[in-house]
C-alpha cells in the first residue's frame, strides 16, 4: 500500500505545514488596551491638577466674599492706639461693678454671662453653665478682653507664628468699643486659611 494517502492533501510530501497567522482583530486589540493603559496615568494626573486649581478657585471666591462683607461693615479696623484710648476710658469711668452679658460666634459659639463686683469676678457662665477653671472667668471680664484684642494686634503682625495660619495669609481686626465707658462692644477677628474667625457682641451691659 501506498503511504501518500497518509499525507495532508496539498502539501508537498517531506514538506512541514505553516502555523495559521495570527488574525488582525487581536493586534488591533492589543494595542488598544496598550494605549488605553498609558492613557490612565495621564488622565489621572488632569483629574488631580483640575481638582486643586477647583479648590484653589472656590477657596479664594468664598474669601473673596468673607472681605466683601468685613470691608462693607461700619465696624472700624482695630489699631493700638484705638485699644489704648478704650483702656484709658475704662480706666476712667468704668465700673468696680457690673454685669455683662455677650453673644459668641465662630467656632465656639454661645452666650456669656459674668457678673464683677468691686472688681472682682463673683460670677461667671456659658450657656447657663459655669466653668470649673477660674481662669476662664478672668478672661471675659473687660480686662481680659483688652488683653485679648492687644495679644491678637501682636499675632496679627505674624500670622504664621502668632495663629499657626498658612503663609499667605491675612487678618482682620475690627472693634467697636462703648462711648462712655470703653468696654468692646464688638469685636471680629477673621484670619485666612484658618477655623480661628470669631466675633462677640456685647448685648446687655449693667454698671452697678
Amino acid at each position: 500500500m501506498s503511504h501518500e494517502a497518509d499525507q495532508p492533501t496539498g502539501a508537498p510530501s517531506g514538506q512541514r505545514m505553516n502555523p495559521p497567522s495570527q488574525p488582525e482583530e487581536s493586534t488591533a486589540a492589543a494595542e488598544a488596551q496598550r494605549s488605553s493603559s498609558n492613557r490612565v496615568p495621564q488622565w489621572s494626573a488632569m483629574r488631580l491638577v483640575l481638582g486643586f486649581t477647583l479648590g484653589a478657585v472656590i477657596g479664594g471666591g468664598i474669601w473673596l466674599v468673607v472681605l466683601t462683607l468685613v470691608y462693607r461693615d461700619a465696624m472700624p479696623p482695630l489699631t493700638p492706639e484705638r485699644l489704648e484710648q478704650a483702656r484709658a476710658l475704662w480706666e476712667k469711668n468704668g465700673p468696680d461693678s457690673y454685669e455683662m452679658e455677650l453673644v459668641i460666634q465662630g467656632r465656639q459659639p454661645g452666650t456669656v454671662f459674668i457678673e464683677v463686683r468691686d472688681d472682682q469676678v463673683v460670677r461667671m457662665t456659658r450657656d447657663g453653665h459655669t466653668p470649673r477653671q477660674r481662669r476662664t472667668w478672668e478672661y471675659w471680664r473687660v480686662e481680659g478682653q483688652f488683653d485679648t484684642l492687644a495679644r491678637d494686634l501682636r499675632s496679627a503682625e505674624q500670622p504664621d507664628k502668632g495663629f499657626g495660619a498658612p503663609a499667605g495669609s491675612r487678618v482682620i481686626l475690627r472693634a467697636e468699643f462703648d462711648k462712655k465707658y470703653g468696654y468692646p462692644r464688638r469685636y471680629r477677628r477673621v484670619v485666612s486659611g484658618t477655623d480661628l474667625n470669631v466675633e462677640w457682641k456685647v448685648t446687655r451691659f449693667t454698671p452697678h
